[in-house]
């Protein structure tokens, strides 16, 4: 089991959840492990931390947001299940789609010959659509044909087949 709290603030509106991430930060020692766009104008802020911070983070970024929009619910898990880290796969800047994951499974199957063969503008889609965002953009769009491989590689290895 995870000993850091998981705090969830859901709002309709994308500038109300950046208010409510905003301010979160600003209220707590927490971390804002990601925004997640759920469809239908939805969209979750995720946070992570100890739970009396997460949970005052919680409070404050929903104040926050609803003075901007709606919120639409909010809750503060207090331990992680040992499951939901699975659920919850963690990337930089938020959590990745379950297509994510498969199109990182797709591109495990591929060699560094094959990776190779590969022209420089694919390998920059590829690392593009892994949405790992270790890199910027502009690191990736400049990076050279050798990097991209390494750069693919770092991501991929990472995840058991």
């Amino acid at each position: 089991m995870n000993e850091l709290a998981i705090g969830l603030i859901e709002t309709v509106g994308f500038v109300a959840a950046i208010e409510a991430a905003d301010t979160a930060a600003k209220t707590s020692e927490i971390r804002i492990a990601g925004l997640e766009k759920v469809g239908k104008g939805l969209v979750t802020v995720v946070l992570t931390g100890e739970l009396s911070p997460v949970q005052v983070a919680v409070d404050c970024g929903c104040e926050a947001a609803a003075r901007l929009g709606t919120v639409h619910s909010a809750t503060v898990i207090a331990r992680q299940g040992d499951g939901l880290q699975v659920l919850l796969q963690k990337k930089k800047s938020g959590y990745r789609s379950s297509r994510q994951t498969d199109k990182k499974r797709e591109t495990y199957q591929l060699t560094t010959s094959q990776l190779q063969r590969k022209r420089v503008a694919e390998l920059r889609m590829i690392l593009h659509s892994l949405e790992d965002n270790r890199w910027t953009k502009a690191e990736i769009d400049t990076a050279t044909k050798k990097r991209l491989i390494a750069m693919i590689k770092e991501v991929v290895n990472e995840q058991p087949q």
